[in-house]
């Protein structure tokens, strides 16, 4: 039991130092450890890691594109999970059948657990990012080697190299199980059944 107590305490402690570490940063941290809060590939460029620069300004404007062409259509409708059902209309000016912009359900649930999921993992990075960003004001003025990119790749082929063999599984478990689990629980919470089938039906959170 008490190891329990510990390992919780031990877990919601390391989530403290981790938001206290990324005030620090921000409040300690010089011009180039705050720029990082817009362009993340700030910190990278002062220390003249221009690989890392790009790297992460890449990752940034992936998902900044992600969130305005896929997360803002469904997002917004991730309350209702859609209320336009699908229908066909006659378009009497080609004088044919037409189907209308009609919402799909699953696809806004997936989408926008999606959306949140790659959000969380962007805040992360992000917190990291400027923490990361202090790091190497502080050595710089210590007057510490800072690595090259590829010093930096070399660390990961050799002394951390446990982390190279963990970031695909640990991928794999979120793209595969944690992405999916989240979904199939909140599909659990709606009224989701043969009657209720996307696309020719909506469903909602919540039972009928």
């Amino acid at each position: 039991m008490e190891k329990s107590k510990g390992k919780v305490a031990g877990f919601f402690g390391g989530i403290g130092r981790f938001f206290r570490g990324f005030g620090e940063a921000v409040a300690k941290g010089d011009l180039f450890v705050k720029l990082p809060l817009i362009w993340m590939g700030a910190g990278y460029f002062r220390r003249k890691q221009y690989v890392k620069s790009i790297l992460i300004t890449i990752f940034e404007a992936l998902v900044i594109v992600f969130s305005v062409v896929c997360s803002s259509q469904y997002i917004p409708k991730f309350g209702t999970l859609g209320t336009v059902k699908r229908a066909s209309e006659f378009n009497p000016v080609t004088m044919k059948n037409e189907i209308n912009d009609y919402d799909n359900s699953f696809m806004i649930l997936l989408f926008s657990v999606v959306s949140i999921v790659i959000w969380a993992v962007f805040l992360v990075v992000w917190i990291s990012n400027v923490k990361h960003a202090y790091e190497l004001q502080k050595m710089a003025e210590r007057g510490e080697h800072i690595n090259t990119f590829r010093e930096d790749l070399n660390t990961y082929r050799n002394e951390n190299f446990y982390k190279t063999l963990l970031a695909l599984p640990v991928a794999g478990v979120v793209v595969f199980t944690v992405v999916p689990l989240l979904i199939l629980i909140l599909v659990a919470f709606t009224n989701y059944d043969q009657q209720h089938m996307p696309p020719s039906e909506l469903f909602y959170l919540g039972r009928a």
